[in-house]
């Protein structure tokens, strides 16, 4: 019977950093941004810097425990203001890696073996960049990189703009319809971006963008459902549900599966004072049904944002994931709800397997460490996750906890430090969970890898003589919801 172990991997000493992680399809192959978090007293004003990037390989026994990790190839650092890595991400197969870039848009980088260094294989280039007075907000990719869908925000307006690219032999190319104003309006004002691996639609592989829009000067919200097809972007079904001024609702999140025929919302019901999630599936025509719902109550009823939803690729007869794993983003919570949940074999009831804060709790010796801000990384079928963990640093014993971000759906003209809580404190530093077997490895590996360095904690991945990535976009009142464009992977 295999249960999940939580391991410390890279500690984080600095209150003004995080880190962004991504995993590979395995979990073995594993990259990391290091942000630059926004000035919270100063509005959440963005702050600018050259980025840099890390990629590890993480090491396993035979029986799955987390045994030792390196760095695999060298370390990417930006130049001045490029925020490099402001997101990053990896392909399946771990071969080929992408960053954003404020000067270049992104860049995809590819291993190549014989140098043991990654190589880099293409970036649209300057002609590409966000023009003065926006920063990419983050990206969306599949899980070939075959499809990317980027984003950058202008600060002045909150504005974004989003553009497609598609792979072209060792190139990405944007279709002609993804540069016209149509595409353009369609993706403005974004308040949330997912994207499903390409299926079959009309002979084209396709894949599948659900985004939220909010109209500006509005509390309005909706959720859209676009199909990337070969010679157009077009609706593939609707979910109204969620079609109104948001007067009942905070914290709206959906995400949409691998194969692309299962969306889940989650959302906080002023009403009921619950966090709801729903899964819908789509039919042939699409059309797209309610298929299951649960239910969360917080600790002591408090408020809570819904948080972020990641998928298994693994799915029960009845089109359900298999494992779904719910995190605090852009909140910091020691709720208990929060972790790694899996289905029953009828595919009637999800039951969690892991609680992310009370493993966080053992890992610390119940110091008052705290889960969330950025969402999780998964592999494919979430035996492998990796989040941030906040507060007291556990091997310091000092400092004290975070407080809570609380932001509705529809950000306020203004997110300030009495809201945030006190972020002067430790970073955001990352655990990774592994569904691994009680028994330990009876087996001492012999390798031709480099060094295994033990666990805890990592050396960071930027060093101390570079400059540190900007926030995954900002945390400004109309910007925290632009976050949501971050996501993983």
């Amino acid at each position: 019977m295999h249960s999940y172990e939580i391991h410390k991997i890279i500690n984080n000493p600095d209150p003004d950093s995080a880190y962004q992680p991504a995993l590979d399809r395995l979990g073995e192959t594993m990259i990391i941004s290091d942000q630059i978090l926004p000035d919270f007293n100063n509005n959440g004003a963005p702050r600018s810097t050259a980025g840099s990037v890390k990629v590890y390989r993480l090491i396993y026994d035979s029986f799955n425990h987390l045994s030792g990790m390196y760095q695999l190839g060298q370390t990417f650092t930006g130049t001045a203001d490029e925020n490099l890595g402001k997101m990053c991400g990896i392909d399946a197969t771990g071969q080929l890696i992408i960053a954003s870039s404020d000067t270049h848009l992104f860049k995809v980088y590819e291993w190549n073996s014989s140098t043991v260094q990654w190589d880099l294989l293409f970036t649209p280039g300057t002609s590409h960049a966000p023009p003065p007075g926006s920063v990419v907000g983050g990206f969306r990719v599949d899980t070939t990189l075959d499809n990317i869908l980027i984003a950058y925000v202008d600060y002045s307006n909150g504005d974004t703009t989003a553009r497609f690219y598609r792979r072209s032999g060792d190139s990405w190319l944007e279709p002609n319809y993804a540069t016209l104003q149509d595409f353009g309006d369609l993706f403005n004002n974004v308040r949330g971006l997912w994207l499903s691996d390409t299926k079959d639609i009309a002979g084209f592989p396709t894949p599948i963008a659900v985004h939220l829009y909010a109209p500006p000067m509005t509390n309005d919200i909706y959720l859209r459902i676009t199909a990337l097809a070969e010679n157009a972007a077009t609706p593939y079904g609707t979910i109204t549900t969620y079609d109104n001024n948001a007067t009942d609702y905070a914290g709206l999140s959906a995400n949409i599966s691998t194969n692309g025929n299962i969306i889940a919302v989650s959302y906080w019901d002023k009403n009921d004072l619950v966090i709801k999630l729903r899964f819908y599936k789509v039919d042939s025509v699409p059309a797209w049904t309610m298929v299951h719902e649960e239910i969360f109550t917080p600790a002591n009823n408090t408020y809570e944002q819904s948080g972020s939803i990641r998928m298994s690729d693994e799915y029960h007869a009845n089109g359900l994931p298999k494992k779904f794993a719910m995190s605090a983003t852009y909140t910091l919570s020691v709720d208990l709800m929060y972790g790694i949940y899996k289905l029953s074999d009828d595919g009637t009831e999800y039951t969690q397997e892991t609680s992310f804060v009370e493993k966080i709790r053992q890992l610390a010796d119940e110091l008052p460490v705290m889960n969330g801000f950025l969402d999780a990384a998964v592999n494919h079928d979430l035996n492998k996750v990796v989040t941030t963990i906040v507060g007291v640093d556990p091997d310091a014993n000092s400092g004290p906890p975070f407080g809570p971000i609380v932001q509705e759906s529809v950000p306020q003209p203004g997110v300030h430090s009495d809201v945030i809580g006190n972020f002067a404190n430790e970073g955001l530093g990352l655990v990774v969970f592994v569904s691994a077997s009680p028994t330990p490895d009876p087996i001492r590996r012999t390798t031709s890898d480099p060094p295994v360095p033990e666990i805890t904690p990592t050396t960071p991945p930027s060093p101390s003589t570079t400059g540190r990535v900007i926030a995954s976009v900002v945390v400004t009142g109309v910007f925290l919801a632009i976050l949501a464009l971050i996501f993983f992977l």
